[in-house]
Protein backbone atom coordinates (compact mmCIF):
# COMPACT_ATOMS: atom_id res chain seq x y z
CA UNK A 1 0.00 0.00 0.00
CA UNK A 2 1.08 3.25 -0.64
CA UNK A 3 1.16 6.08 2.25
CA UNK A 4 1.60 9.59 2.14
CA UNK A 5 1.42 11.71 5.12
CA UNK A 6 -0.31 15.28 4.95
CA UNK A 7 1.08 17.47 7.61
CA UNK A 8 -0.78 20.18 7.89
CA UNK A 9 1.02 21.33 11.23
CA UNK A 10 -0.64 21.40 14.70
CA UNK A 11 -0.20 23.57 17.64
CA UNK A 12 -1.40 22.82 21.55
CA UNK A 13 -0.33 23.54 24.67
CA UNK A 14 2.09 21.35 25.18
CA UNK A 15 3.71 20.52 21.73
CA UNK A 16 4.65 22.85 18.45
CA UNK A 17 4.41 21.24 14.89
CA UNK A 18 4.54 24.25 13.00
CA UNK A 19 7.44 25.25 11.04
CA UNK A 20 10.11 25.79 11.19
CA UNK A 21 9.30 23.15 14.18
CA UNK A 22 9.12 19.48 13.00
CA UNK A 23 6.26 17.99 15.08
CA UNK A 24 6.21 14.38 16.63
CA UNK A 25 2.87 13.28 14.78
CA UNK A 26 4.08 12.79 11.29
CA UNK A 27 7.16 11.29 12.79
CA UNK A 28 5.60 8.80 14.70
CA UNK A 29 2.93 8.10 12.16
CA UNK A 30 5.31 7.37 9.69
CA UNK A 31 7.09 4.70 11.67
CA UNK A 32 4.05 3.27 12.97
CA UNK A 33 3.14 2.69 8.89
CA UNK A 34 6.42 0.62 8.78
CA UNK A 35 6.38 1.48 4.66
CA UNK A 36 8.13 3.54 3.00
CA UNK A 37 5.96 7.07 2.55
CA UNK A 38 5.54 10.38 1.13
CA UNK A 39 5.95 13.03 3.27
CA UNK A 40 3.90 16.38 1.81
CA UNK A 41 3.00 19.60 3.78
CA UNK A 42 -0.24 21.69 3.35
CA UNK A 43 2.73 24.38 2.03
CA UNK A 44 3.09 21.09 -1.21
CA UNK A 45 -0.84 21.09 -1.39
CA UNK A 46 -1.32 24.58 -1.69
CA UNK A 47 1.71 24.77 -4.56
CA UNK A 48 0.29 22.15 -6.50
CA UNK A 49 -3.44 22.66 -6.13
CA UNK A 50 -3.82 26.45 -5.98
CA UNK A 51 -0.49 27.77 -7.64
CA UNK A 52 -0.49 25.37 -10.56
CA UNK A 53 2.98 24.35 -9.00
CA UNK A 54 4.67 27.65 -9.78
CA UNK A 55 6.17 30.13 -7.15
CA UNK A 56 4.31 33.14 -6.98
CA UNK A 57 6.01 36.08 -6.92
CA UNK A 58 5.18 37.92 -3.06
CA UNK A 59 3.01 41.42 -3.00
CA UNK A 60 4.53 44.25 -2.53
CA UNK A 61 3.61 44.25 1.77
CA UNK A 62 5.44 40.98 1.81
CA UNK A 63 8.82 39.47 1.98
CA UNK A 64 7.79 35.98 1.91
CA UNK A 65 4.82 34.03 1.10
CA UNK A 66 4.56 31.77 3.98
CA UNK A 67 1.89 29.90 2.32
CA UNK A 68 4.35 27.80 0.30
CA UNK A 69 7.28 28.95 1.79
CA UNK A 70 7.55 25.14 3.61
CA UNK A 71 7.93 22.97 0.06
CA UNK A 72 9.74 19.62 0.87
CA UNK A 73 11.77 17.48 -1.80
CA UNK A 74 8.80 16.06 -3.04
CA UNK A 75 6.74 19.47 -4.08
CA UNK A 76 7.64 18.91 -7.73
CA UNK A 77 6.07 15.64 -7.93
CA UNK A 78 2.79 16.11 -5.67
CA UNK A 79 0.18 15.33 -8.45
CA UNK A 80 1.79 12.29 -9.02
CA UNK A 81 2.26 11.27 -5.61
CA UNK A 82 -1.46 11.59 -5.04
CA UNK A 83 -2.71 9.92 -7.52
CA UNK A 84 -0.45 6.87 -6.84
CA UNK A 85 -1.37 7.27 -2.93
CA UNK A 86 -3.78 4.56 -1.77
CA UNK A 87 -4.01 5.63 1.83
CA UNK A 88 -3.63 9.69 2.90
CA UNK A 89 -3.17 10.32 6.27
CA UNK A 90 -3.67 13.65 7.51
CA UNK A 91 -2.09 15.36 10.31
CA UNK A 92 -4.17 18.81 11.35
CA UNK A 93 -5.29 20.71 14.83
CA UNK A 94 -4.64 24.00 16.16
CA UNK A 95 -5.63 24.58 19.93
CA UNK A 96 -3.71 27.19 21.13
CA UNK A 97 -3.44 29.47 17.67
CA UNK A 98 -0.57 31.87 17.78
CA UNK A 99 1.29 34.83 15.45
CA UNK A 100 3.10 32.63 12.45
CA UNK A 101 5.89 34.32 10.74
CA UNK A 102 7.00 31.51 8.64
CA UNK A 103 3.69 29.02 7.71
CA UNK A 104 0.14 29.00 7.83
CA UNK A 105 -1.24 25.81 9.34
CA UNK A 106 -4.09 24.37 7.15
CA UNK A 107 -7.72 24.59 8.49
CA UNK A 108 -10.76 21.96 7.44
CA UNK A 109 -12.18 24.50 5.92
CA UNK A 110 -9.14 25.15 3.25
CA UNK A 111 -8.01 21.42 3.16
CA UNK A 112 -11.60 19.85 2.87
CA UNK A 113 -11.76 21.12 -1.15
CA UNK A 114 -8.38 20.60 -2.19
CA UNK A 115 -8.51 16.32 -1.17
CA UNK A 116 -11.93 16.10 -1.92
CA UNK A 117 -11.89 14.36 -5.55
CA UNK A 118 -8.64 12.34 -4.83
CA UNK A 119 -9.28 8.64 -5.25
CA UNK A 120 -7.54 7.45 -2.17
CA UNK A 121 -8.77 6.63 1.14
CA UNK A 122 -8.51 9.62 3.67
CA UNK A 123 -7.82 9.86 7.36
CA UNK A 124 -7.83 12.39 9.90
CA UNK A 125 -5.71 12.36 12.86
CA UNK A 126 -4.04 14.51 15.13
CA UNK A 127 -5.48 17.32 17.82
CA UNK A 128 -7.73 18.24 15.44
CA UNK A 129 -10.35 15.08 15.86
CA UNK A 130 -10.59 17.09 19.57
CA UNK A 131 -11.31 20.02 17.93
CA UNK A 132 -9.44 23.09 15.77
CA UNK A 133 -9.75 26.62 15.46
CA UNK A 134 -7.14 29.26 13.78
CA UNK A 135 -8.22 31.88 16.08
CA UNK A 136 -8.82 32.09 19.79
CA UNK A 137 -12.39 33.02 21.91
CA UNK A 138 -14.17 30.75 18.78
CA UNK A 139 -15.86 27.55 18.52
CA UNK A 140 -13.73 24.79 16.81
CA UNK A 141 -14.38 24.13 12.72
CA UNK A 142 -17.48 22.45 11.69
CA UNK A 143 -16.82 20.40 8.63
CA UNK A 144 -18.31 17.06 6.84
CA UNK A 145 -16.95 14.60 7.95
CA UNK A 146 -17.74 12.22 5.12
CA UNK A 147 -15.03 13.28 3.58
CA UNK A 148 -12.75 11.13 5.37
CA UNK A 149 -12.76 7.12 5.39
CA UNK A 150 -12.05 7.56 9.21
CA UNK A 151 -11.47 10.29 11.89
CA UNK A 152 -8.41 8.42 14.14
CA UNK A 153 -7.98 9.32 17.57
CA UNK A 154 -5.59 6.57 18.59
CA UNK A 155 -3.24 7.31 15.34
CA UNK A 156 -1.81 9.82 17.21
CA UNK A 157 -1.17 8.61 20.54
CA UNK A 158 1.08 5.72 20.89
CA UNK A 159 2.47 4.02 23.73
CA UNK A 160 5.38 4.80 25.30
CA UNK A 161 6.66 1.51 24.35
CA UNK A 162 5.82 1.58 21.14
CA UNK A 163 7.05 4.82 20.36
CA UNK A 164 10.62 4.11 21.25
CA UNK A 165 10.27 2.10 17.84
CA UNK A 166 8.40 4.30 16.05
CA UNK A 167 10.26 7.37 16.66
CA UNK A 168 13.53 6.17 15.37
CA UNK A 169 11.86 4.41 12.33
CA UNK A 170 9.86 8.08 11.26
CA UNK A 171 12.73 10.00 11.81
CA UNK A 172 13.58 8.87 8.08
CA UNK A 173 11.14 11.46 7.06
CA UNK A 174 13.73 14.47 7.72
CA UNK A 175 15.38 13.58 4.53
CA UNK A 176 12.37 14.77 2.72
CA UNK A 177 12.65 18.16 3.70
CA UNK A 178 15.33 20.49 2.15
CA UNK A 179 15.33 23.02 4.79
CA UNK A 180 16.55 23.64 8.04
CA UNK A 181 13.47 22.13 11.36
CA UNK A 182 13.81 22.69 14.41
CA UNK A 183 13.17 18.97 15.66
CA UNK A 184 10.36 18.84 18.69
CA UNK A 185 11.29 16.00 20.95
CA UNK A 186 8.80 14.20 23.82
CA UNK A 187 9.95 13.83 27.06
CA UNK A 188 6.30 13.71 28.58
CA UNK A 189 2.48 14.51 28.44
CA UNK A 190 -0.50 14.66 30.34
CA UNK A 191 -0.42 17.16 33.50
CA UNK A 192 -0.18 16.59 37.60
CA UNK A 193 -1.81 20.28 38.02
CA UNK A 194 -4.62 20.23 35.30
CA UNK A 195 -5.97 23.53 36.55
CA UNK A 196 -5.44 26.25 33.15
CA UNK A 197 -8.59 26.86 31.44
CA UNK A 198 -6.78 27.33 28.18
CA UNK A 199 -4.68 23.96 28.32
CA UNK A 200 -6.28 20.62 26.85
CA UNK A 201 -3.51 18.49 28.04
CA UNK A 202 -5.17 17.06 31.17
CA UNK A 203 -7.71 16.18 28.43
CA UNK A 204 -6.33 13.66 26.49
CA UNK A 205 -3.26 11.94 28.31
CA UNK A 206 -1.95 11.01 32.24
CA UNK A 207 1.04 11.82 33.54
CA UNK A 208 4.14 9.82 32.37
CA UNK A 209 7.25 10.05 30.99
CA UNK A 210 8.96 8.96 27.83
CA UNK A 211 12.65 6.44 28.89
CA UNK A 212 15.89 8.93 28.80
CA UNK A 213 17.68 6.04 26.54
CA UNK A 214 14.76 6.72 24.32
CA UNK A 215 14.77 10.12 23.63
CA UNK A 216 18.53 10.17 23.34
CA UNK A 217 18.74 7.09 20.70
CA UNK A 218 15.76 9.39 18.85
CA UNK A 219 17.76 12.53 19.05
CA UNK A 220 21.21 10.32 17.38
CA UNK A 221 19.04 9.24 14.89
CA UNK A 222 17.97 12.74 13.61
CA UNK A 223 21.78 14.28 14.50
CA UNK A 224 23.10 11.20 12.09
CA UNK A 225 20.48 12.84 9.58
CA UNK A 226 22.30 16.20 10.14
CA UNK A 227 19.65 18.21 12.47
CA UNK A 228 21.52 20.03 14.66
CA UNK A 229 18.20 22.08 15.75
CA UNK A 230 16.48 20.78 18.84
CA UNK A 231 14.19 21.60 21.01
CA UNK A 232 12.32 19.73 24.20
CA UNK A 233 8.81 20.37 24.07
CA UNK A 234 6.01 17.96 23.53
CA UNK A 235 5.44 18.21 27.86
CA UNK A 236 3.41 20.74 30.13
CA UNK A 237 6.44 21.21 32.15
CA UNK A 238 10.08 20.24 31.42
CA UNK A 239 11.11 20.54 35.21
CA UNK A 240 8.80 17.25 36.02
CA UNK A 241 10.96 15.34 33.50
CA UNK A 242 12.34 12.66 36.41
CA UNK A 243 15.84 12.71 34.86
CA UNK A 244 15.76 15.86 33.59
CA UNK A 245 19.25 17.12 34.49
CA UNK A 246 21.10 13.92 33.70
CA UNK A 247 19.06 14.10 30.22
CA UNK A 248 20.52 17.49 29.54
CA UNK A 249 24.42 16.52 30.00
CA UNK A 250 24.05 13.26 28.20
CA UNK A 251 22.44 14.94 24.77
CA UNK A 252 25.73 16.58 24.95
CA UNK A 253 27.66 13.86 24.84
CA UNK A 254 25.47 12.29 21.98
CA UNK A 255 24.82 15.44 19.83
CA UNK A 256 28.07 17.45 20.68
CA UNK A 257 27.50 20.05 17.54
CA UNK A 258 24.42 20.59 17.74
CA UNK A 259 23.46 23.98 16.61
CA UNK A 260 20.48 24.90 19.08
CA UNK A 261 18.91 23.28 22.12
CA UNK A 262 16.13 24.47 23.84
CA UNK A 263 13.20 23.73 26.19
CA UNK A 264 9.33 24.07 26.61
CA UNK A 265 6.97 24.81 28.77
CA UNK A 266 7.55 25.37 32.46
CA UNK A 267 5.17 25.14 35.34
CA UNK A 268 5.29 28.36 37.30
CA UNK A 269 4.43 25.95 40.61
CA UNK A 270 7.48 23.50 39.78
CA UNK A 271 10.02 26.03 39.21
CA UNK A 272 9.80 27.19 43.25
CA UNK A 273 9.97 24.06 44.38
CA UNK A 274 13.10 21.72 45.77
CA UNK A 275 15.70 20.93 43.64
CA UNK A 276 14.76 23.68 40.68
CA UNK A 277 17.58 25.43 41.26
CA UNK A 278 19.72 22.84 40.50
CA UNK A 279 17.62 22.28 37.33
CA UNK A 280 17.92 25.96 36.31
CA UNK A 281 21.57 25.95 36.31
CA UNK A 282 21.80 23.36 34.33
CA UNK A 283 19.16 24.35 31.61
CA UNK A 284 21.66 27.33 31.45
CA UNK A 285 24.94 25.12 31.30
CA UNK A 286 23.89 22.89 28.43
CA UNK A 287 21.12 24.61 26.37
CA UNK A 288 22.11 27.03 23.60
CA UNK A 289 21.11 30.99 24.02
CA UNK A 290 17.92 32.09 23.15
CA UNK A 291 16.39 29.83 25.55
CA UNK A 292 12.86 30.23 26.56
CA UNK A 293 11.40 28.81 29.76
CA UNK A 294 7.28 29.64 28.31
CA UNK A 295 5.14 30.00 31.68
CA UNK A 296 2.27 29.69 29.43
CA UNK A 297 0.00 32.00 31.72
Amino acid sequence: MAYTILDCYTDEAAGLGVPPYLGTYPRYIAGYLNEPVHYLTIDDLRFYKKYGSKLKEPKPSQKTDIFTYNLTKNAGNVGEILQNTDMLVVVLGVHVPGKYLSAVPGTLHELIPLIADLPCKKILTGPAVFGTQMFGGKFFEKYDQTVFDRVEPQMFKFDYGDVAEYAIKGAEIFRQIPDYRMVEIETGRGCDIGKCSFCTEPLKSKVEFREKGDILVEMEAFYGMGARFFRYGKQTCFYTYPHVIDLLKETRKHCPHLNVLHIDNVNPVKVVMDRTEEITRATVKYCTSGNIAAFGV
